[in-house]
């Protein structure tokens, strides 16, 4: 008999081996230093990933970049240093949430030193209409973080969140350059400068 719940035990453990069995919470994702990126899900991600203290409401009306063939509107801005690993995967690569894997599911951090801005493109109507009018989906957005500029990694369209990892307190800017002419706007503020 002490054989036989020995092989049952010995089945058991090397079956919960087998289907993925761990101990343990999920383990903590550090974001990279540079991350900037395009979210999507709108305004209860918005509220998922950002805490209501540290978020204002922006008036889309003010808190616009438009341009020859661009436009953009924001209608809250935020600060996290932290992010649910789940809710980031599933706005970040548009998984269901049974798919974000056991290593994804745990918090996401700003690298050292470091914090995520965000700004929510509202997630009803349409976005601003672009001086020349309405043509394509304009997807050379550009961010602005202590003087280094980057492309923007995503496509804004209504309801997306813009995050930027930035420097803690730092600025930074979405922009774009058209015909040699740039427009940016503050992320942290929701200024054009």
């Amino acid at each position: 008999m002490p054989r036989a719940r020995l092989l049952v035990l010995a089945v058991v453990a090397v079956l919960a081996l087998g289907c993925g069995w761990t101990a343990g919470p999920p383990g903590i994702v550090t974001v990279d230093a540079g991350y900037n990126g395009v979210l999507r899900g709108g305004p209860d991600t918005f509220r998922s990933l950002v805490a209501a203290a540290d978020t204002r409401p922006a008036d889309p009306a003010v808190a616009r970049l438009v341009g020859p063939t661009y436009g953009v509107a924001f209608d809250t801005l935020g600060v996290a240093r932290t992010f649910d690993g789940r809710v980031f995967s599933q706005a970040a690569y548009g998984l269901h949430p049974d798919d974000v894997s056991r290593g994804m599911r745990g918090e996401h951090r700003a690298a050292d030193g470091h914090e995520f801005l965000l700004a929510q493109v509202p997630a009803t109507g349409h976005l601003p209409e672009p001086e020349g009018g309405y043509a394509t989906l304009f997807a050379d957005w550009q961010v602005d973080v202590g003087g280094t500029v980057r492309p923007l990694d995503g496509d804004i369209t209504v309801g997306a969140i813009v995050v930027v990892s930035v420097p803690v307190g730092a600025d930074a800017a979405l922009g774009a350059t058209v015909d040699g002419q740039s427009r940016w706007i503050d992320l942290r503020t929701g200024r054009v400068r």
